[in-house]
């Protein structure tokens, strides 16, 4: 791993936030045949996500345009920090989730998690034991049927049940956990956990062809103990559709800009990642109920004019903007305007 310096690389020991451990992210360099550190302004992209994510609950809706001189990795790599700080916050993700089981009704099928396999169930509802609530799951047909009280730190081991062919085509069914490449950038905080979640807290929008390759072809890796632990962006985006993940635990949802994006997307999410001018231009007025937009403009796109002029008239309406604090200093080249969307009163 030409210019690393894996024995001084992060300690999992040490360090608890995501973006302790973006120093030691590296790429694959075709040409060099080689690791090596990503460069300032992926670092500072995977920052720019951390940070949306921790904006304040209350704070409204935001716009965040980044103007990029040219195009490559800007919205994947923004997802992936969005995604990485929203596994930090792991326990009120277990909250939302208990809360979303109690409003299922008695019957609903589920998928069962064990550390062995996935199986199919059927949801029967909470039940109080001895004081103490638990998520009662029914397995099996008839006779055969075992019922299983599960208490409410294992809420996560019960998932709506989503597309049973996507299930089909996974012939060993064993419960997707995080892998090595994914436990690190969550800074081993909460990496399996958060594979348990079947929820969309993100959808990016683009052309698939380019976010494809930036997704599943492009190799990078983290140094950790003196190891490299290799692995690839859609192991933390997980978008559905694209491979390497069951439809069912995706954490994104990849939209192709010049198709319609859909009315209703599977959960609530709460960032739009626009990757161009196109991809805003044309699906900025679906996604009108996401609490954070996030543009990442190509300033040799061929709309980018068009794309600033309705970032400009988003940010001469503005409510508030926010604190230059709340957001990482970009490198050379690299501009960002962040805003609360929203009329003057």
């Amino acid at each position: 791993m030409s210019g690393a310096r894996p024995c001084q690389a992060y300690s999992p020991r040490v360090h608890v936030a995501v973006d302790d451990v973006f120093g030691s992210w590296r790429y694959w360099s075709s040409e060099r045949q080689d690791y090596w550190p990503i460069p300032s302004w992926a670092r500072f992209l995977l920052s720019m996500g951390v940070s949306v994510a921790r904006f304040p609950e209350d704070s409204g809706p935001t716009l965040t345009a980044i103007s990029v001189p040219t195009r490559g990795f800007g919205a994947v790599l923004v997802t992936a920090g969005f995604l990485l700080a929203r596994g930090e916050d792991i326990d009120r993700l277990d909250l939302e989730h208990l809360a979303f089981l109690r409003s299922l009704k008695d019957g609903s099928s589920v998928w069962y998690h064990t550390k062995e396999r996935i199986s199919r169930a059927v949801y029967r509802g909470m039940v109080i034991i001895q004081g103490n609530e638990y998520i009662k799951v029914e397995v099996g047909k008839g006779k055969s049927a075992t019922v299983n009280h599960l208490p409410k730190n294992m809420a996560n081991r019960v998932q709506l049940a989503a597309d049973d062919r996507e299930y089909k085509r996974s012939a060993a069914r064993t419960r997707v956990s995080a892998s090595e490449f994914a436990t690190e950038a969550f800074a081993r905080q909460s990496g399996n956990r958060f594979a348990f979640q079947s929820h969309v807290d993100a959808v990016l929008i683009g052309r698939k062809s380019f976010l494809s390759t930036e997704l599943v072809d492009q190799r990078f890796g983290i140094v950790a103990e003196c190891e490299l632990k290799q692995g690839f962006l859609q192991e933390i985006v997980r978008a559905v559709d694209m491979g390497l993940i069951p439809q069912s635990q995706g954490f994104s949802t990849l939209v192709h800009s010049a198709q319609d994006l859909p009315y209703e997307i599977r959960g609530n999410p709460l960032a739009a990642i626009f990757d161009g001018p196109d991809a805003f231009l044309k699906g900025r007025s679906k996604m009108i109920a996401v609490p954070h937009w996030i543009v990442v403009l190509d300033r040799t796109a061929r709309r980018f004019d068009d794309a600033r002029q309705i970032v400009d008239e988003i940010y001469l309406t503005r409510t508030d903007t926010v604190p230059p604090s709340s957001l990482p200093q970009p490198p050379s080249g690299i501009e960002i305007m962040s805003t609360l969307r929203g009329r003057k009163k």
